[in-house]
């Protein structure tokens, strides 16, 4: 794996961590802070590294095949969907882990990627 495909991993696990540390202090705010909500964040964190993880070995993969990449991609984006669902299935399911914290982190990292897409472009209309 390329230096700048672990960077955009690390920068999107970055910007999940914050939400996540954001989620928390909501939970803290509202009362509702408990174990289960480090645990639903822990395991949201895992499966978004995994996830992303993925994503950027089919990219990698895909591109490289001189045919069949865009089906091969295809299959990746179905393997993804069902890690997410796998996530939520163990969330709902699993006693101490607070539902909601192994849920609502499952959005994050397109928030993440939004921000970030954000913020460079802030930053190259400053450089401009």
């Amino acid at each position: 794996m390329d230096k700048q495909t672990v960077k955009d991993i690390r920068n999107i696990m970055i910007g999940v961590a914050a939400c996540d540390a954001v989620m928390a202090v909501v939970f803290m705010v509202l009362g509702k802070l408990t174990p289960g909500v480090f645990y639903g964040i822990l395991l949201t964190l895992v499966f978004t590294f995994i996830t992303y993880l993925h994503l950027a070995r089919s990219i990698n993969k895909a591109t490289a095949m001189t045919e069949g990449g865009q089906a091969y991609l295809q299959r990746s984006y179905t393997v993804r969907l069902l890690l997410q669902a796998a996530c939520a299935v163990i969330a709902a399911k699993v006693p101490f882990i607070d539902v909601y914290a192994g849920i609502i982190p499952l959005f994050f990292p397109r928030i993440a990627l939004y921000i970030m897409g954000f913020l460079e472009n802030r930053k190259q209309q400053k450089g401009e």
